[in-house]
């Protein structure tokens, strides 16, 4: 682990880390995540910013000015540093996915795609509660910005004209085809047009004595190739193709069914014909006795 730039107090002294999977970077102080769940820090630590010795089982590190961020394995979050605007107010936080650090503002992702804020809202910068669908999220000392799933952006904060970013929405085209002994009921055969991350659930039914093999084609965002009914996700421009195959067990029951009747069928026919020449013969032996 290496860090360059002003080093007034030690936040560079970083050599000696090892096992570090993931950093973050306040104004004043470095912190580091180790493969094992712990937190290291070193730098300014005036406010008890470097104070995550005692932190396991941490799987995200935040930093802003004077505060630290853990986001925890099992959803809830902790905090350490400055707490003058209640930053620190996370204890009843559950099911959070992702953490964010601003100035004086802590911000959490939900799993559900929505987000909670604590702290200092001068700007009104965590007024988010009406947000939904949110897969991302990032703070400042006066913004709090979140990227939904759609890829449109949503920021809240003093002055905000997201119309001057010229963002839009970014779609895709989805081509879906499929070979004889089958259809693709969802969404159907055809060309169809989703907003970038959308879920498309893809249905696949086989005709009569015919089976689902695979899909093939630009199958990468694809759940399972493998299952007649999977979901894929719309990160490209994709054709893909429902591939279907004979269902031979039971196409080999049906010929051997027929292989059986028609053995038993020709059986059925020599055996009367047997008969019927062990009666004539029993006819002629009899006239010639007289």
């Amino acid at each position: 682990m290496v860090a360059v730039g002003d080093n007034q107090f030690e936040q560079c002294n970083v050599g000696n880390w090892t096992g570090i999977t993931q950093v973050a970077a306040g104004w004043q102080h470095m912190v580091g995540l180790k493969a094992d769940g712990a937190a290291v820090a070193v730098g300014h630590s005036e406010y008890g910013e470097c104070a995550v010795g005692g932190w396991t089982g941490i799987t995200q590190v935040a930093a802003a000015n004077y505060n630290t961020v853990g986001h925890t394995a099992d959803g809830t979050v902790v905090v350490t540093g400055d707490n003058s605007y209640g930053q620190h107010n996370v204890s009843s936080w559950m099911d959070i996915i992702k953490v964010t650090a601003g100035s004086y503002q802590t911000v959490g992702l939900k799993a559900d795609g929505t987000v909670s804020a604590v702290g200092r809202d001068a700007g009104g910068q965590y007024i988010i509660n009406s947000w939904t669908d949110i897969t991302q999220v990032a703070a400042g000392e006066f913004h709090t910005v979140g990227l939904k799933a759609d890829g449109t952006v949503v920021a809240a904060g003093p002055d905000i004209e997201l119309g001057k970013w010229d963002l839009g929405v970014v779609e895709y085209t989805l081509t879906i085809s499929n070979t004889s002994g089958g259809s693709v009921d969802k969404p159907g055969d055809g060309m169809f047009t989703y907003n970038a991350g959308k879920l498309v659930h893809l249905v696949a039914k086989p005709e009569a004595s015919h089976r689902f093999v695979r899909w093939t084609g630009d199958v990468d965002s694809i759940a399972n190739v493998k299952a007649a009914t999977t979901v894929i996700t719309m990160q490209g421009d994709y054709a893909i193709t429902a591939n279907f195959g004979l269902n031979w067990p039971l196409f080999g029951g049906i010929i051997a069914g027929v292989v059986v009747a028609a053995g038993l069928a020709i059986f059925f026919v020599r055996r009367r014909r047997t008969a019927r020449a062990q009666r004539q013969g029993g006819r002629k032996g009899a006239r010639k006795k007289h």
